[in-house]
């Protein structure tokens, strides 16, 4: 992308979504149109401008001069009217969601640059590792689209997205979809604006295995069962069952040589870079995404497979060396100041194919 010319500090960005990440990571380059009021409500109502008709005008001229160097477009969360038959027969009804929801018509603004002057990519955070088909006319118009649950078969991101891919052959014979699996890249959960990393020290580490979390995978609800396994064989496992403050949480955490990182709703999960940074070691099922910039096995993290007693064994293994746990968490905490703060991810963004 020709932006990748400019300094990535001083890149104007137009930020379309509920989540407004850049908008934190960046508040003196990244403008940010929401297009989810009650999110933004959840959220303390911090938001930059607020999508309405004259906004939209103003937006469209800006575009189409080129006024702004990237535009990140967040993945939309449910269509802009929906398709089933009593919406389509009923037109009061659509054209009254379609009022409704207008902020909705935010992403839409990107087609008015006929002339692609702007690069443009979208970002998909969702827990599914399936592309929205509401999300699927975007492509034409995209640079890149950023998934984080990426599959590491990219084609299963389009299966069963429609009748007629029910299949991954169907899906491969298909010249849009095509096109549009090589625009796909992984990307991060966690986002750092400038992490502060609280000091190591081993006189306070209390515990050997540190976990307290929700049942929301059978990943979980199995190694759970393994780290009452090694309780019972002595080892000091801390897993509370109640709900921690997050002040409890990272204290207790920070307490620990280990913290078992299991996947959830998703595989990436805060707590394999929250670990790290209140200085526990992060155990983790192997990963079943492409990952951008992964913590590295024996170097940031351990990596254990959810067959047998793996997590056992892996845990035992690790608790051996005391030093290394230290030497890793420490090297762990660099490799997250390296490439999960704003100006490596920007310039990920704009050229994901380099290797800086």
């Amino acid at each position: 992308m020709t932006a990748m010319k400019r300094d990535v500090r001083a890149l104007r960005i137009l930020e379309i979504g509920d989540e407004g990440a850049f908008h934190r990571l960046v508040p003196g380059q990244a403008t940010w149109i929401w297009t989810n009021p009650a999110k933004v409500k959840d959220r303390g109502g911090r938001l930059d401008l607020k999508m309405t008709p004259w906004l939209a005008w103003k937006l469209r001229r800006q575009i189409i001069r080129g006024d702004f160097d990237l535009i990140i477009l967040l993945a939309t969360k449910d269509p802009l009217w929906r398709q089933d038959r009593f919406f389509l027969k009923n037109l009061w009804a659509l054209f009254t969601r379609v009022i409704w929801r207008f902020h909705k018509f935010a992403h839409y603004l990107i087609f008015f640059d006929s002339k692609k002057k702007t690069p443009v990519v979208m970002i998909d955070f969702a827990d599914e590792p399936t592309i929205a088909p509401q999300d699927h006319l975007f492509f034409p118009r995209l640079n890149f689209y950023f998934k984080r649950e990426l599959p590491q078969n990219k084609w299963n991101c389009f299966l069963r997205t429609s009748r007629f891919n029910e299949n991954s052959v169907n899906i491969q014979r298909n010249p849009f979809l095509r096109e549009a699996m090589e625009k796909l890249r992984p990307f991060p959960l966690c986002l750092h604006k400038s992490p502060s990393f609280p000091e190591i020290l081993e006189e306070n580490k209390t515990s050997d295995v540190f976990y307290v979390g929700a049942p929301r995978s059978t990943v979980r609800d199995d190694g759970s069962k393994l780290l009452d396994r090694l309780r019972d064989e002595g080892f000091r496992v801390d897993m509370p069952t109640e709900r921690l403050s997050k002040e409890e949480f990272h204290r207790r955490m920070s307490a620990s040589w280990l913290a078992w990182s299991p996947e959830g709703m998703g595989w990436e999960c805060f707590r394999h870079h929250e670990s790290l940074i209140h200085g526990a070691v992060p155990v983790i099922n192997h990963p079943t995404i492409q990952r951008y910039r992964p913590l590295l096995e024996n170097q940031h993290a351990f990596y254990y497979s959810i067959e047998g007693n793996d997590l056992m064994r892996v845990i035992k293994k690790a608790l051996q060396d005391k030093k290394h746990l230290l030497q890793m968490a420490a090297a762990g905490r660099e490799h997250i100041s390296r490439w999960f703060t704003p100006e490596p991810i920007l310039r990920y963004l704009i050229e994901p194919d380099r290797n800086y």
